[in-house]
């Protein structure tokens, strides 16, 4: 996700990103409920968290 051609995708899509990713990895389904989810993705889903997933270091 940080690789920096992915810079220029909306918040929308690093949401989807995200939430496909953990919807994927967790082999129980039951415990990611939406609160879970949410709370794991909060930080990238605004405009100062996707500025950290793309800053060079």
């Amino acid at each position: 996700m940080g690789h920096p051609s992915k810079k220029n995708r909306s918040l929308k899509e690093i949401e989807g990103f995200f939430t496909k990713a953990y919807e994927d990895m967790f082999s129980n389904e039951e415990q990611l409920t939406d609160t879970l989810l949410q709370g794991i993705i909060s930080p990238y889903v605004h405009d100062r968290g996707k500025l950290s997933l793309f800053q060079q270091k």
